[in-house]
């Protein structure tokens, strides 16, 4: 139980550099018509994950719940980083600027 505050903090910093980089690469890789989605979609998707992870942990048990989830997580940072590392920094062309702007 001491350790707790501890862990908070380090989930909490870590928490708040995700999120940065998150906003960054939101508001520079995201159409601007697609911006309200960016917070539509995340909000619908918690609340559905919510709702699911507690008939989940209902039904098979709060451990087996966090194996499930961290086994989850695991499998697609690897995923992840096996797709961003075989683009290779690639990045698409740049897009024609919205008519009337700029």
């Amino acid at each position: 139980m001491a350790g707790l505050p501890a862990a908070y903090l380090v989930f909490g910093l870590l928490t708040v550099a995700i999120q940065t980089g998150i906003g960054a690469l939101t508001q520079t890789e995201v159409d601007n018509a697609l911006m309200g989605l960016m917070s539509i979609v995340p909000s619908t998707v918690s609340v559905l994950a919510m709702t699911f992870s507690g008939l989940a942990g209902a039904a098979l048990g709060i451990q087996n719940i966090f194996l499930i989830s961290g086994a989850v997580l695991a499998t697609a940072t690897v995923l992840s980083w096996h797709t961003f590392r075989r683009a290779g920094g690639e990045r698409p062309a740049a897009r024609a600027p919205m008519a009337g702007v700029g």
